[in-house]
């Protein structure tokens, strides 16, 4: 549950104006005494201040952030250009951070312990809970990634098991008969990899293939080494598979320096399918454009109702953005 400024009060005693002097700095008029009762209970209570609050009352800072798990990833990139293209025909300008895949910077980011005077949050979270988004809400926040939340926040994601199928049944189409693939997650922190698998496997039921569970090849965080090491293991296979659809672009990039050990391997991405840029590797494009601009405008509307409504009570005297 979180803590707030009347909590800390009521457990000190005290009046939530104290309470606030002391959190700000106004401490002309409060006993050290006091004040030091004060700073220990914010401690021991875990009270963090509300920031959005505070920033409600001023004008707004046209800054977003911009928080994804990865720097490796080219997906990131494309989505994040766009964003910030985005971003900026709005008047904004955007923060990027990174988390590494680590919760608590995630939770750093979304409760708001780090100073970022921000007017809204968009969010690629791997390993929060719902509980942990509601928990001490900052800013206005737009969902980006394949990890599924049941807590009121847009989110912006694609058909993950549509967009699997479909890669597949494009090698189906080609002849392709012993499709293998690479990017199965064993310990996953998203939801991406369990749908990919499913449309994959959906599409060889409609097919009538066999499901060979020796074709379906883990990938760290898909990585390009582990993406080449699970190249290799199937190349080395006594019965080597004709197709591979990869679950990123990064594990098939390894394609580049294998080898088929023989005939002619045909490796698949999420990428921009037909567009070839080597011995048979096609990719499947994910509609990166669409999804940073309906980010951004999904965060704008966020961003323009809060305005809106605190304008309406006096607390934030700004123009409302498009």
């Amino acid at each position: 549950m979180t803590v707030t400024l009347r909590d800390v009060a009521a457990h000190v005693g005290v009046s939530p104006q104290t309470v606030s002097n002391v959190t700000n700095g106004r401490t002309a008029r409060v006993g050290e005494d006091t004040r030091a009762k004060v700073l220990a209970a914010v401690e021991a209570l875990n009270y963090r201040p509300n920031m959005a609050a505070r920033r409600l009352r001023k004008m707004p800072t046209g800054v977003l952030a911009l928080v994804i798990p990865d720097l490796i990833n080219p997906y990131f990139a494309e989505v994040g250009r766009v964003i910030v293209a985005e971003a900026a025909a709005r008047g904004y300008t955007v923060l990027l951070d990174y988390t590494n895949w680590d919760r608590e910077q995630e939770l750093l980011v979304a409760t708001g312990m780090r100073p970022h005077l921000i007017d809204g949050l968009i969010l690629d979270a791997q390993r929060l809970t719902t509980a942990d988004l509601m928990a001490n809400p900052q800013a206005p926040i737009v969902l980006l990634g394949e990890r599924l939340y049941d807590g009121p926040y847009n989110h912006v994601v694609i058909d993950n098991v549509a967009a699997a199928r479909l890669a597949t049944e494009d090698l189906i189409a080609l002849g392709r008969r012993r499709i293998a693939v690479i990017g199965r997650q064993e310990h996953p922190t998203s939801n991406a990899s369990q749908m990919r698998l499913q449309g994959y496997l959906d599409a060889l039921d409609a097919a009538g293939l066999a499901v060979d569970s020796r074709l379906q090849m883990p990938a760290f965080r898909w990585r390009h080494a582990s993406g080449a090491a699970a190249m290799r293991a199937l190349l080395e296979l006594p019965e080597p598979p004709d197709a591979v659809f990869c679950f990123s672009d990064v594990p098939a990039s390894s394609y580049a320096g294998s080898t088929p050990a023989r005939g002619s391997l045909c490796v698949a991405t999420r990428r921009s399918m037909r567009w070839r840029i080597a011995r048979d590797l096609t990719r499947s494009r994910p509609p990166s454009s669409s999804i940073g601009r309906r980010t951004t405008t999904c965060l704008s509307r966020s961003i323009s109702a809060v305005v809106a409504r605190e304008a309406r009570t006096g607390s934030w005297s700004a123009a409302r953005r498009a």
